[in-house]
């Protein structure tokens, strides 16, 4: 289905995806962990500023903010990682490099800007 140059820039899309799917996993590692009931990513609250008699409640609100904006980081890798894994899927069954939106090819110029794109440049905003 891909009419893009040849085979070779399918290959240089999937290695682009694959690259980017390892450090969007490699970055979200230290920031949280997977939870395996709902596959949902979440941030892990540092149990020891909880445990500890000695923190204060600015400090513990500061874990809690901090928790809150790692969850948020989270949140935003998770998207991006599910475009990416779900281009992947595309180039596996030969849908990649066609719009969700109205079934033409993606120009080239926009999936070397992202390489996950779903829709061409004119429904990019769809």
């Amino acid at each position: 289905m891909l009419k893009l140059r040849d085979m070779e820039n399918i290959k240089q899309f999937k290695e682009k995806l694959e690259k980017e799917k390892e450090l969007l996993l490699k970055e979200m590692g230290p920031l949280g962990k997977k939870d395996k009931t709902t596959g949902k990513w979440e941030a892990v609250l540092p149990s020891e500023e909880f445990s500890s008699g000695e923190s204060d409640e600015a400090d513990k609100a500061d874990v809690v903010e901090e928790y809150e904006e790692t969850n948020a980081t989270l949140d935003v890798l998770e998207e991006r990682l599910a475009e990416v894994e779900k281009a992947l899927t595309k180039i596996e069954d030969g849908s990649y490099g066609i719009c969700s939106v109205c079934g033409k090819q993606i120009e080239e110029a926009r999936l070397l800007a992202n390489v996950a794109a779903p829709t061409c440049i004119e429904h990019k905003e769809s």
